[in-house]
């Protein structure tokens, strides 16, 4: 059984930009495949990672969600280690996720989900490879699934994992990129070993000791 963290996603009930609904489907399925690459590649350019719930079901008329689970032949198509296989192929940096697979008691039934967790990525995540819609035809934009050598991030307005595109996204992007290998890097400062822990703890200390060297003309 999930525990009460997970169960709180399953039962949402509403997608956010971390959280993300699939109805079931299964990994064996090349239109499965880039459905949730996408979407993983989006969750970890996003702040904390985010999650993919498969077994919720989007009622169109109302756009309420409904936990009805996973029949068994696509839960048992999703393990680890074949999801892990094909996301090496796509994503650069290598994406880190977990993979839990189990059922939750709903209405009095137990229901089975398969939820993956996506860590954000200390650098923005790259697809590197191509997937078409329809592998017997050629490149145009509307056979493209996933494009090679783009950016995936989650969209506020629609709530969807699609392509970078505005000037704003770009900027955050970077921003948050910066702010991780900042930390990082003062972190492998010679000087560092001299520094308490709790002193880098946060971007906001590592701002107030650059200010305080200016202000000592240092």
């Amino acid at each position: 059984m999930f525990n009460e963290e997970i169960l709180d996603y399953i039962l949402h009930d509403k997608e956010e930009t971390y959280l993300e609904y699939k109805d079931s489907m299964n990994w064996k399925q090349d239109n499965t495949k880039s459905k949730i690459i996408c979407t993983m590649l989006a969750l970890s350019n996003h702040r904390d990672g985010g999650v993919v719930v498969i077994g919720v079901k989007e009622e169109k008329f109302n756009k309420s969600f409904c936990p009805l689970g996973m029949n068994d032949d696509d839960f048992n198509s999703f393990n680890y280690d074949d999801v892990g296989r094909i996301i090496r192929e796509y994503s650069d940096p290598l994406i880190e996720f977990k993979l839990l697979a189990d059922t939750a008691k709903i209405d009095e039934q137990n229901r089975k989900f398969v939820v993956i967790q996506v860590a954000e990525s200390k650098e923005p995540t790259i697809c590197v490879k191509f997937i078409l819609r329809n592998k017997s035809e050629k490149h145009y934009p509307q056979n493209i699934a996933l494009r090679k050598n783009a950016i995936y991030i989650r969209s506020k307005a629609p709530i969807e994992s699609r392509e970078i595109a505005t000037i704003h996204e770009w900027r955050d992007l970077i921003d948050r990129a910066i702010e991780k290998n900042k930390k990082e890097l003062f972190r492998k400062l010679p000087c560092s070993s001299f520094i308490k822990k709790e002193d880098i703890s946060d971007i906001s200390d590592i701002k107030k000791h650059n200010q305080d060297l200016t202000d000592d003309n240092l």
